[in-house]
């Protein structure tokens, strides 16, 4: 079966872009599943369509989404986006040579291997049985992820939502035990474009961040090595890196 056209991918919500660099950058198309989408940029919102179809849009997590099917619900919250005290970073929202799946195993990298290699191996996952949460998302607990230069044998906890998005959080290394109960977060959420190319929307959201730390992450972007290669419509983009050239 064509994975572009299978019921269960076409009834998932995707996101298509910041609103705001819609806008900004004067974006009047991107791609989503082989099909190109329209956005008609309205005063208060954005307006996918295929063909002059209009497509269901809603606005969540400082992104634009939709869906080409009927989904059950809205997108997967985050509730910890909207903390006013929290910092939120955008890491990325650039295409990448690889396909959603492949970039979430990327990104689990950071976690030790034997559970993040559970969650992409068919034969292993049977037999690690990761646990889920109330809401049916794949739970991935290491208690020695890599963060690069923010630290490494960092509590983290990966809730993997769909082949397509994964929500990291991790105690941050300079909070004392018996301090934790907030945690950071990181979010990958990728629009397929095709079966090979992948726009990945990430960002990071940090609680009580110092100068020292945000220079730290945009120096050492520890978590995934995306690099931007612009947008799909509206401004010119170079063609898109390859997940094996990443460092």
């Amino acid at each position: 079966m064509d994975a572009l056209r299978d019921g269960v991918v076409l009834d998932a919500w995707y996101p298509v872009g910041s609103p705001v660099d819609i806008r900004r950058h004067g974006i009047s198309h991107t791609k989503l599943l082989g099909r190109q989408i329209d956005l008609a940029v309205h005063k208060t919102w954005i307006s996918p369509s295929i063909d002059g179809r209009p497509l269901p849009v809603t606005e969540r997590l400082g992104l634009v989404w939709t869906t080409l099917g009927h989904p059950n619900g809205p997108p997967q919250p985050l509730i910890e986006y909207y903390e006013v005290d929290r910092t939120t970073l955008n890491v990325s929202s650039g295409p990448i040579e690889a396909t959603g799946p492949e970039i979430l195993e990327d990104t689990l990298r950071i976690l030790d291997g034997s559970a993040a290699e559970a969650e992409r191996s068919p034969d292993l996952k049977a037999a690690f049985a990761p646990e889920r949460d109330e809401e049916g998302c794949l739970l991935v607990r290491s208690s020695r992820a890599d963060l690069g230069e923010l630290g490494s044998d960092v509590a983290c906890e990966a809730r993997i939502l769909s082949p397509q998005s994964a929500i990291l959080s991790f105690r941050h290394p300079s909070r004392p035990p018996g301090q934790d109960h907030r945690r950071d977060f990181f979010a990958v959420f990728c629009q397929p474009i095709d079966q090979s190319v992948t726009v990945v929307h990430a960002f990071a959201g940090i609680v009580d961040l110092s100068t020292s730390s945000l220079d730290r992450i945009r120096r050492g972007r520890p978590f995934v090595g995306i690099e931007s290669a612009g947008v799909c419509g509206g401004r010119a983009s170079k063609p898109p890196p390859r997940l094996s050239d990443r460092g």
